[in-house]
C-alpha cells in the first residue's frame, strides 16, 4: 500500500466496485475464451490456458505502469503478474470443476 500511496503520490483508497467489475471480465474472458471455444476439455488444458491469459492480462497491465510511470516498482509488476497467472488458473480450475457438477 505504501508503494501506491508514494506512485499516487496520495493515500490508496480502492474503489471496490470498479474492482468488482474487473473480476467479472475476467470471469467472462474464461468462459469465453476457455469454455465456449473448446479450450476446457481437461484440468490441465484449463489450467494452462486460464494461466496464460492471466498472464498475458496482468502482464500487460503491470508492464505498462512501469513503463510510464517512473516509479512502478519492478517488484510489484512481477508479484501482480504471477497473481494475475493465480488467480485466472484458480478460477478456472474452480470453474471446470463446477461445470462438471452439472
Amino acid at each position: 500500500m505504501v508503494k501506491i500511496a508514494l506512485i499516487e503520490n496520495n493515500s490508496f483508497k480502492p474503489r471496490l466496485i470498479p474492482a468488482a467489475f474487473v473480476y467479472v471480465l475476467m470471469a467472462l474472458s474464461l468462459e469465453y475464451f476457455i469454455f465456449t471455444s473448446g479450450l476446457g476439455v481437461n484440468i490441465q488444458t484449463v489450467l494452462l490456458n486460464a494461466g496464460l491469459i492471466g498472464l498475458v492480462t496482468f502482464g500487460t497491465y503491470d508492464f505498462t505502469n512501469r513503463a510510464i510511470l517512473k516509479d512502478y516498482p519492478l517488484i510489484l509488476s512481477l508479484v501482480d503478474t504471477s497473481w494475475g497467472v493465480f488467480i485466472f488458473s484458480t478460477t478456472g480450475l474452480l470453474s471446470f470443476i463446477i461445470r462438471g457438477m452439472f
